[in-house]
């Protein structure tokens, strides 16, 4: 193999010695271009791909260097050539549509013209190195002259009739200002004045160098051998590169990159890889023996291998989230049958625990209660005591109440008298006393008031005498007492002394001695007025003070009776509140007996409650057990069998993804025979699979056959295994050509989709 030193620089080739090296570096090419451009590709680069490569790359660094690339579809022409440009510098310009058909049919000559005028200017006026890639679909159209104006591309770089006067005279114009700019070094060798053809020849020069083609076409097709036989030059100016199958290890390859981003076990995907291509080799394998018994044409090209490797992954994706799912749900409620099963017992134990304990609080509630009725007794008996003491002493209170209101009552009598005796005390001056001393001989009336004052004073005069004088009076030498009741009555603060007088320590025999003169019937404050004003205020006090003694001696037994009736009260206050004391001990004894009693009750109460749901609880799993019956026996089995298929998903899967892919265009027999061979190579690579293994079987429902089958589709295999291909099928992208004879697919179609109202289109009406 040689290509160029410096890929995009000299054209000097040099053998590549050391092809794996080669492959790695294009492999870093084509992760740079991923890196850098907006849409990757997706390509897996194997030694017969980087051949590929390098022989386009050759190509396309050649002046008017032109390629037909012939292979089956999806053989990588497209990513190849993509590569090969951006290795060499080269835009790649794709024409403006889509290889739908509807887009095809609606691509007019007017685009097609536009699309190439677009293409050469950007290589003749942008001097960009240009590469024009034509597929097949796009250029084989009836009454199109796509093919004639390819053929003259590539033999002579234009295409007649391509360009009106008006565009030729723009693109001279254009190309004489690039020709004699100051960017052209030969402008100034160029007469004046040139003819546009000069410029023309300029432009197809510009062409020739930067302009190439490549066409991709199937070698198989008609279309392929239409070109060769009416436009020859075309193939014979451009190099053909054919792609032929790929090699083993290319489909291993690709199938490594693609299945490694999938959910397949990592102890499987060495195998998976290797089957896949086998499953490939032995379908064509079975398309040769099928066409050369049949007569019927079976050809399985590259993408038929991309669509199993993509069918496989988007199978394995669903059916593995499916049994996860399922073996998730059928162990879920296995275990929660078994966690039943043990709750159960659980259960049983719980409610056997609860039985002494509530024996243990009904006995304390029990013993409690004759302890809280002996105490409340005690309480109440208490109680009784401290309302009888209660009563008493408020009766001792009544009583004292009485002798004290008596005792006030008969004392507010004398205190007016002599409070207006202490008034009318207040009410003699000095000069009052001063008129008194003045007599030399006092009036009878005078002497009795001073007599009685000194008497209250504990200063009692002597007998008074018995002579009188010629006017009946006393002479003054004969009565000494009135020389005494001088000095008294010239005392400091004599009438302050009988204003604080001690009205409360009058003795006895003062009052004895002092009667006489109150037994006086002219001792009178109205007769002793008549002698002296003054007199007549120490009269009322005297009288005051002696009837206060009267009424003090009188309420005396009184105030005996109110303190002992006090003192009775205080006792029975000490006894209420010694009694109060032992009753708020019994109260509190009981009120501590009622909390413990209520804590026994709120815990046997606790108690019944657990045990009325452990027996609710236990009532209902017995039910639940009950109504399954054996139910998680079947469970277990099913996640067993669940298990097995988990175990064989990988075989099961790729036989099934064949299925979808080639098994469509043969017979019953050649199926089986293929199918069979397909488990034969996955045992060579220890890859596990269900030994009954069917298509309908290992991706269809029981239910859904049946269903299928109340359609009215027919219940031989072969057709079943036609129905899982068209529902399926839809895995892979691929739309179903049934070959429908007596319509029974058409029928039942129409039955199995009438509730989806389905919509019916044929050539006759669309």
């Amino acid at each position: 193999m040689f290509m160029p030193i410096k890929p995009g620089g000299s054209n000097a080739y040099e053998e590549v010695s050391d092809i794996e090296r080669l492959v790695n570096t294009m492999r870093v090419v084509l992760a740079q271009y991923n890196f850098q451009a907006s849409k990757s590709i997706d390509v897996h680069l194997f030694t017969e791909a980087v051949v590929h490569l390098v022989r386009l790359y050759r190509v396309l660094s050649l002046p008017s260097g032109h390629a037909l690339l012939l292979g089956s579809g999806s053989c990588g022409r497209q990513s190849l050539i993509t590569l090969a440009c951006h290795m060499a510098g080269h835009a790649l310009f794709r024409l403006s549509l889509s290889s739908a058909a509807g887009a095809i049919s609606t691509y007019s000559v007017s685009q097609w013209r536009e699309d190439v005028r677009s293409a050469l200017r950007k290589a003749g006026i942008e001097q960009r190195t240009t590469v024009l890639l034509v597929r097949e679909p796009q250029v084989l159209q009836p009454n199109r002259p796509y093919l004639e104006d390819l053929a003259n591309l590539v033999e002579s770089a234009s295409v007649p009739e391509l360009y009106s006067a008006d565009e030729w005279d723009a693109i001279a114009a254009e190309v004489r200002s690039q020709v004699t700019g100051n960017s052209d070094p030969a402008a100034s060798q160029l007469p004046g004045q040139l003819p546009a053809e000069y410029y023309f020849s300029i432009f197809t020069e510009r062409l020739k160098r930067n302009f190439h083609v490549v066409l991709s076409m199937d070698p198989d097709s008609s279309a392929f051998r239409t070109v060769s036989r009416e436009l020859p030059m075309l193939t014979a100016s451009a190099a053909i590169d054919w792609f032929g199958p790929w090699p083993v290890s290319a489909l291993q390859g690709v199938a490594k990159s693609t299945t490694s981003r999938g959910r397949v076990e990592a102890r499987w995907l060495p195998g998976v890889v290797n089957a896949t291509a086998a499953m490939h080799a032995l379908a064509q394998q079975c398309a040769v023996r099928f066409t050369q018994e049949t007569g019927r044409l079976v050809r399985f090209p590259t993408s038929n291998f991309l669509e199993f490797l993509n069918t496989f992954q988007s199978l394995m994706l669903k059916k593995r989230a499916e049994l996860d799912a399922l073996i998730k749900r059928l162990q879920t409620g296995a275990d929660k049958l078994k966690e039943v099963s043990s709750a159960v017992l659980g259960l049983r134990a719980d409610l056997e625990a609860t039985v002494p304990m509530l024996e243990r609080a009904s006995h304390d509630i029990d013993v409690i209660q004759r302890e809280l009725a002996a105490k409340q007794r005690q309480a109440d008996a208490a109680r009784e005591l401290l309302k009888e003491q209660e009563a008493a002493a408020e009766s001792a209170k009544r009583d004292a109440q009485l002798l004290a209101d008596e005792a006030e009552n008969t004392l507010a009598e004398a205190l007016p008298a002599l409070e207006e005796a202490n008034k009318a005390l207040t009410r003699i001056s000095r000069k009052d006393i001063g008129e008194i001393k003045g007599f030399a001989v006092p009036p009878p009336g005078m002497l009795q008031v001073i007599e009685a004052v000194a008497i209250l004073l504990g200063r009692p005069p002597p007998p008074p005498p018995k002579k009188t004088n010629k006017n009946g009076k006393l002479n003054a030498k004969d009565n000494p007492f009135w020389g005494e009741a001088k000095v008294m009555l010239n005392e400091h603060g004599f009438i302050s002394k009988l204003i604080e007088y001690d009205k409360n320590a009058i003795k006895d025999s003062t009052i004895v001695s002092l009667k006489r003169y109150l037994e006086d019937p002219n001792f009178t404050p109205a007769q002793v007025e008549k002698v002296s004003l003054a007199c007549k205020s120490l009269c009322i006090w005297v009288r005051a003070i002696y009837r206060y003694y009267h009424v003090i001696k009188l309420i005396e037994p009184k105030k005996l009776q109110l303190s002992e009736a006090y003192e009775t009260v205080a006792q029975c206050e000490a006894l209420i509140v010694d009694k109060r004391r032992q009753y708020d001990e019994q109260a509190s004894v009981v009120d501590a007996l009622r909390v413990e009693m209520e804590a026994v009750i709120q815990r046997r109460v606790g108690v019944q409650q657990q045990a009325n749901d452990c027996q609710m609880k236990l009532d209902r799993a017995r039910t639940l057990l009950g109504g399954l019956g054996n139910e998680h026996i079947r469970w277990e089995t099913r996640i067993t069998q669940l298990k097995t298929t988990l175990f064989n998903l990988s075989g099961d899967l790729l036989l099934s993804a064949g299925g979808l892919i080639y098994l469509g265009p043969f017979t019953s027999a050649y199926r089986e025979t293929l199918v069979g061979d397909w488990q034969k190579a996955l045992r060579n690579e220890r890859i596990s699979c269900s030994a009954s293994y069917t298509l309908p079987a290992a991706l269809l429902d029981p239910l859904q056959r049946e269903m299928w089958h109340v359609q009215d589709l027919p219940s031989d295999t072969h057709s079943v295994e036609n129905a899982a291909i068209i529902t399926e099928g839809a895995t892979s992208m691929r739309w179903p050509l049934i070959i429908d004879p007596q319509n029974q697919t058409s029928e039942w179609l129409r039955r199995m989709e009438r509730d989806a109202k389905i919509q019916v289109a044929s050539m006759a009406k669309p």
